[in-house]
């Protein structure tokens, strides 16, 4: 199931806010889950590329769970790892995006850590791939993770002392209250996730919502205060889980916390830019050090990714003008558009188009109540000269993202 089909925005803030004392593990002591619903996966692991990957099992509680462990580079000596988990349900998937090329803005696999030498592990969890047992939504699965990080710390090739784990979206949330019930990660790095992930809807919830406690349990922010492994959680602004990681935010002075809001960004174009940075950063990160990686640097991280992509695109442009004509030598008439189901917005920005740098501007009215404006900004520009080009769409995207409307590029005016 594609994970953009089950996202759902999250709850602005969670009841279960308030803290518990303890971690994760010794507040489930003595308590078993009743499931509503048995939910399984018997799907086998896909086809994969045997050059890159062995097929193992690992040992747990319930039986032995499948993964995929990537092989470390020839002659290399013991290893930094990571366990990643993949978004979407069932929890610990095993997707074709660990191993075929992704687009940057939604690479979910996270193979940039494996491209940069770690050794990285992809579990499947309990009621998914033909493993023993059900899906328990976010129970059974942190101890089948547990389970992970002690079979990788048996691996030759495996620097037992620098195992980090990571996850996105439902395997963020995971990620994140794993970190409530272990110390034995040297990183963790959630992204987008969840405070209470009850919030993910009915279809995908083994369990009773309305019994407090089977919540209460599975919400990782009711353990923050037991983190100790050094765990950034990781959004962007842009219809992500923000709300969450500013409850969770709220709710801790946990210094081994590190909440990373990441403006303009989304729930999937952080994955790639961020992944290869920090999987830079461990690569060179030498035995014993801790990583250093702040907001400020991922949102730089990111800005410059962005500016890079609109970029490209503005040379796309430039290229499809060109197969129809020659680059003019003079300036040219050109329009950027923003488009916006808001009226008010629309008339704001047609508004300040000419202080944004713009000649002016001129709106078209949706055909319905719920259709598109449409906001041209119109300005001459000169073509041959890219920086004045790069320098009139970012206008353009600024004025859009200030406004929250969406900028749809440019082209040459009717």
């Amino acid at each position: 199931m594609s994970l953009r089909s089950i996202f759902v925005t999250l709850l602005l803030l969670s009841p279960l806010g308030a803290q518990d004392g303890g971690d994760l593990l010794t507040a489930r002591r003595g308590f078993t889950t009743k499931l509503e619903r048995r939910i399984s996966k018997p799907d086998e692991v896909p086809e994969f590329p045997a050059s890159l990957f062995d097929l193992v099992r690992y040992e747990t509680s319930i039986g032995k769970m499948k993964a995929l462990i990537s092989r470390p580079e020839p002659g290399a000596k013991k290893s930094p790892a990571i366990i990643w988990l993949i978004g979407g349900f069932p929890l610990g998937g095993i997707e074709d995006c660990a191993w075929l090329p992704q687009d940057p803005e939604n690479d979910q696999g996270a193979a940039a850590y494996r491209q940069a030498g770690l050794i990285m592990m992809y579990p499947t969890l309990r009621g998914s791939f033909a493993n023993p047992g059900c899906q328990e939504s976010y129970f059974g699965e942190v101890d089948d993770v547990l389970s992970a990080l002690a079979y990788l710390k048996q691996r030759p090739e495996v620097d037992p002392d620098r195992i980090y784990l990571g996850g996105h979206s439902t395997g963020g949330t995971l990620a994140l209250l794993v970190a409530t019930a272990s110390d034995g990660f040297a990183g963790i790095f959630a992204f987008g996730a969840a405070d209470d992930p009850s919030n993910y809807g009915d279809k995908s919830i083994a369990y009773d919502q309305s019994n407090s406690n089977e919540r209460r349990l599975r919400a990782p922010i009711r353990y923050l205060a037991a983190v100790k492994s050094p765990t950034w959680v990781i959004c962007g602004t842009e219809r992500d889980t923000a709300e969450s990681l500013k409850a969770m935010q709220a709710a801790t002075t946990n210094p081994a916390l590190r909440f990373c809001l990441v403006a303009g960004a989304d729930h999937f174009d952080i994955l790639g830019t961020s992944n290869e940075l920090i999987a830079g950063k461990l690569a060179k990160l030498p035995a014993g050090k801790e990583l250093k990686l702040d907001a400020k640097e991922l949102q730089k991280n990111f800005d410059d990714f962005h500016e890079a992509l609109r970029e490209s695109e503005d040379l796309q442009t430039l290229a499809r003008i060109r197969l129809q004509r020659e680059i003019p030598t003079k300036a040219v008439a050109v329009r950027h558009d923003l488009w916006t189901r808001n009226g008010k917005a629309a008339q704001t920005a047609a508004a300040a188009a000419k202080e944004a740098g713009f000649e002016g501007a001129s709106i078209k009215e949706p055909e319905n109540e719920d259709g598109w404006h449409r906001v041209s900004l119109e300005s001459k520009l000169a073509l041959r000269k890219l920086d004045a080009v790069f320098k009139l769409s970012r206008a353009a995207e600024e004025l859009a993202r200030s406004l929250g409307m969406e900028y749809g590029g440019w082209g040459l005016a009717d």
